[in-house]
C-alpha cells in the first residue's frame, strides 16, 4: 500500500468554518465566539475518521509579511480584515492541535501554500503520495502523479488528480500558474490581465500552451485579446511571480516528523469541552468511539 502524507491548509479551513456559522455564532461557556474552533475540529475529526492518515500536518500562514508583499505591496491589500473574534480563535485551535499531538507548521515570510509545495516535493522525492486538503485553486499547480487535491464538499471530499483539474478548470496542473497569471486572483489582489476571464484564459492556453507561447503569437489572437494582452503584459508576468509557489522553504522537517502517533484524546477532549464543543469531546472520549480507535 502506497504511503500518503496529508497536508491541511489551516487558515482556509479556519476561515471557512467561522463564516459557515454567520448569523448563529457558537459560543463557549464564558461567552467567547467558538464558531471557527467547532467547525475546524468537526471537519478535521471527520477527515481523520475517514482517511486515518499515517502522516499529517496542518500548515499555517506567516504572521509577518511574506516575500510576495515585498514584491507587490498591494498583495492581498483589498481583503476585508477578518473579525478579531476569528483571530482570537487561532491560538485556541493551535493549542488543541498540539494537545492532540498533531503537527502544525508555520514559517515567517512564507505562506502555508509554500510550505505545502515544499512538503509535496519532499514526499515526491521519497516516493510518498501527497494529499492536499484545500479549496484554493492555486494549489492545483502541485497536482501530479504523486500529489492530488482533496477539495472539501459538504460532508466529504472531491479528490482531484491531473485529469480532475483539467475537467474542473480547463487547463492542466502545469498550466495553472499561467492560467492565474492571465485571470488574476481577486481574493489575493493579483491583477492578471484585464479583460481575460477563465474561459478565454483556458482557450488561449489550450491553443498556445504557455504564457510565453501566447505572447509569441499575439498576431493569432483576436483584436480585443491582443489589445488587453499588450496593455497588461507586465501585470501578467508579475501575477505569475505572485502565484508561483515556492517549494524550497527551509523547513527542518522529515517525513517521520509528520507521522501521526497515538493521539491524546483526553487532552483534546478537555480543551474542546472548555470551548463548549461537547459533542466533539464526546466523540474523542467514547470507549468505542468511531474516531482514533486503538488497533
Amino acid at each position: 500500500m502506497t504511503r500518503t502524507v496529508y497536508l491541511l491548509d489551516g487558515y482556509s479551513l479556519i476561515y471557512r468554518s467561522y463564516f459557515a456559522f454567520m448569523g448563529r455564532h457558537l459560543t463557549s461557556p464564558d461567552g467567547r465566539n467558538t464558531s471557527a474552533v467547532f467547525g475546524f475540529f468537526r471537519s478535521l475529526l471527520s477527515f481523520i475518521d475517514e482517511y486515518n492518515p499515517e502522516y499529517f500536518a496542518v500548515l499555517m500562514d506567516s504572521r509577518q509579511p511574506t516575500f510576495r508583499h515585498r514584491r507587490y505591496p498591494e498583495y492581498k491589500a483589498t481583503r476585508e480584515k477578518a473579525p478579531q473574534e476569528l483571530h482570537d480563535q487561532v491560538p485556541v485551535i493551535e493549542k488543541i492541535l498540539n494537545a492532540l499531538g498533531l503537527r502544525t507548521c508555520v514559517m515567517d515570510g512564507f505562506e502555508a501554500d509554500d510550505l505545502m509545495a515544499t512538503l509535496a516535493r519532499l514526499s515526491r522525492r521519497q516516493g510518498v503520495h501527497c494529499g492536499i486538503i484545500t479549496g484554493d485553486k492555486d494549489l492545483m499547480q502541485l497536482v501530479d502523479d504523486h500529489t492530488r487535491i482533496l477539495k472539501p464538499d459538504k460532508n466529504t471530499y472531491i479528490e482531484l488528480d491531473s485529469s480532475g483539474v483539467l475537467d474542473k478548470v480547463g487547463v492542466r496542473p502545469d498550466q495553472i500558474v499561467d492560467y492565474l497569471a492571465l485571470t488574476g486572483d481577486q481574493a489575493d489582489n493579483v491583477p492578471g490581465v484585464k479583460g481575460i476571464g477563465p474561459k478565454t484564459a483556458a482557450a488561449l492556453l489550450k491553443q498556445f500552451e504557455t504564457l510565453e507561447g501566447i505572447y509569441d503569437h499575439l498576431d493569432a489572437c483576436s483584436a480585443g485579446q491582443r489589445k488587453n494582452l499588450e496593455e497588461y503584459k507586465s501585470d501578467a508576468f508579475l501575477s505569475r511571480e505572485l502565484v508561483l509557489l515556492r517549494d524550497d522553504v527551509p523547513l527542518e522537517l522529515s517525513l517521520e516528523d509528520l507521522r501521526v502517533g497515538t493521539l491524546n484524546r483526553q487532552a483534546g477532549a478537555r480543551l474542546l469541552e472548555k470551548e463548549g464543543a461537547r459533542s466533539l469531546a464526546e466523540k474523542l472520549t467514547a470507549p468505542l468511539g468511531e474516531l482514533f480507535q486503538e488497533p
